[in-house]
C-alpha cells in the first residue's frame, strides 16, 4: 500500500472551498472546520484536526528498534528518538532491564539481583577499620616466603596502611636448630612480635605470643621486616604468615 500524502484543506488542488470530491467526481465531504486530508492511492480522506489524546501510536511515524521518545537537549524542544544504551536494554516484552555484567570484577546475567565477585578482590579494596567497629572489617593477610639463609633482614614494603592483629609461622623444608627465630620489625630494627622458635619440626605451627601495639601500625609503602637468625646449622627456612586490618 502506498504510504499516505497529508495536506492540509487549503493546500489540496482543485477542492472546492466547502467539499472535497474524490477522482470520480463524487462528493466525499463537507469542510467545515480545519482538518486534515490524507490522500491514498488517488482517494482523498478526511481527518479531523487532532484532538488531546487523539493521536494513536499508529499514527506516529516508524521508530527503530531499542529507542525510547524523549528529550535529551537541555531546554525545551521537539521531541527526540533517544537510544537505549549504558546499561540499560529492553526486556523483550515491552520493559526494561539491566544489562549483563561482563569482563568487570563483578558480574551478573541480565536482570538479575544476583552478583559473581570474580577472582579480583585483593586487600587493595579493603575498607579502613577503626577500633570499637561493630560492622566489622576484612581482614588482609600477607604470606611472607623465608627462605633459609644466614643471620639477616628481609624486608616487605606494604603498599597500605596496615595493623597487624596476629602472625604465625608454618615451618617448612627441614627442622629448625635450637635459638633459631623469627620476629616481626620494624623498618628500624624495633620488634613488633616476640622471637619465635623455629626449633620445631617440618610442618610445625608457631605462633607469635605478643604484639606490641605502639609498633604494630606499618605505613602505606613503609616497610615490614622479618628479623631471621640462625644459630644452630639447622634449617630455617618458614613461611611467615601476618594477618592485619587497613587502617587510616
Amino acid at each position: 500500500m502506498a504510504r499516505p500524502s497529508v495536506r492540509s484543506y487549503a493546500n489540496i488542488a482543485g477542492m472546492p472551498a466547502a467539499s472535497a470530491s474524490t477522482p470520480n467526481g463524487s462528493v466525499a465531504f463537507s469542510i467545515a472546520d480545519n482538518g486534515f486530508a490524507v490522500r491514498t492511492g488517488g482517494v482523498w480522506t478526511l481527518l479531523p484536526t487532532p484532538t488531546p489524546g487523539s493521536i494513536t501510536l499508529a499514527m506516529m511515524e516508524n521508530r527503530n528498534t531499542d529507542t525510547l521518545i524523549g528529550r535529551d537537549t537541555a531546554g525545551a524542544g521537539v521531541p527526540e528518538e533517544i537510544s537505549v544504551a549504558g546499561g540499560l536494554e529492553f526486556d523483550g516484552v515491552l520493559g526494561l532491564q539491566r544489562s549483563a555484567l561482563a569482563g568487570g570484577d563483578v558480574t551478573a546475567p541480565a536482570a538479575s539481583a544476583i552478583l559473581t565477585l570474580g577472582q579480583v578482590v585483593d586487600g587493595s579494596k579493603a575498607a579502613n577499620v577503626a577500633e570499637d567497629n561493630l560492622v566489622g572489617g576484612v581482614p588482609v593477610v600477607h604470606e611472607l616466603n623465608i627462605a633459609d639463609g644466614i643471620t639477616g633482614d628481609i624486608d616487605f614494603v606494604l603498599t597500605h596502611k596496615t595493623r597487624i592483629l596476629d602472625c604465625h609461622l608454618i615451618k617448612r623444608a627441614n627442622a629448625g636448630g635450637a635459638m633459631d627465630t623469627i620476629q616481626l620489625q620494624t623498618i628500624a630494627g624495633v620488634p613488633i612480635t616476640d622471637a619465635m622458635s623455629i626449633n620445631v619440626a617440618d610442618q610445625a605451627i608457631v605462633r607469635a605470643a605478643t604484639i606490641d601495639d605502639g609498633t604494630f601500625e606499618i605505613l602505606a609503602g613503609g616497610t615490614l621486616r622479618v628479623r631471621r637468625t640462625k644459630v644452630a646449622a639447622a634449617d630455617v627456612a618458614c613461611l611467615v604468615v601476618v594477618t592485619g586490618v587497613r587502617v587510616a
